[in-house]
């Protein structure tokens, strides 16, 4: 029986969907956080979902946008090895305007979503600042979580006997 490329779709599909939900989940305490320390104040945790929820979905349709126009005009072009240096060029802003395109639609979720306790909402500034230090928070974390699949993953390679041919 040979391998068909629709039987990776579904554990793709749902990797990401799993990786989605993570970073709503996450980005919401960071949120949580974030707000605590510049706003001196802390909006609910199902707001804070809800607002790193619109903020996912917005962000991965827009960047789902961005890379299909980067992948367009990488294969509209000759792939020749000259032309390597262009498809690393377009591929590095594609990634470069998907960060800055997520955090503007982050900042925007966050101005919109979430409210002082006065019933105000935050200023454009206010939300950049309180979606700026999240993300420094939700690097950190991912960079700990990295770590530490890392070392799990060392620690167990010995008894993966499946490597050893």
């Amino acid at each position: 029986m040979g391998t068909d490329e629709s039987s990776a779709v579904v554990p793709f599909v749902l990797g990401l969907a799993v990786g989605m939900l993570f970073a709503v989940f996450a980005g919401a305490l960071m949120l949580k956080l974030s707000m605590r320390m510049i706003e001196k104040f802390s909006p609910s945790y199902l707001r804070c979902c809800l607002a790193m929820l619109v903020s996912t979905l917005a962000s991965f349709a827009l960047n789902a946008v961005i890379w299909f126009a980067a992948a367009f005009a990488v294969n509209s072009a000759s792939q020749a090895a000259a032309d390597l240096g262009r498809i690393a060029l377009l591929q590095f802003l594609a990634l470069g305007l998907g960060t800055v395109v997520a955090f503007v639609v982050n900042a925007l979720a966050i101005r919109k979503l979430i409210r002082r306790p006065d019933g105000s909402a935050l200023d454009f500034g206010r939300a950049c600042l309180v979606g700026l230090l999240q993300m420094v928070f939700l690097f950190v974390l991912y960079c700990l979580l990295l770590l530490v699949l890392v070392v799990v993953a060392g620690a167990l390679l010995p008894y993966a006997s499946f490597l050893h041919h």
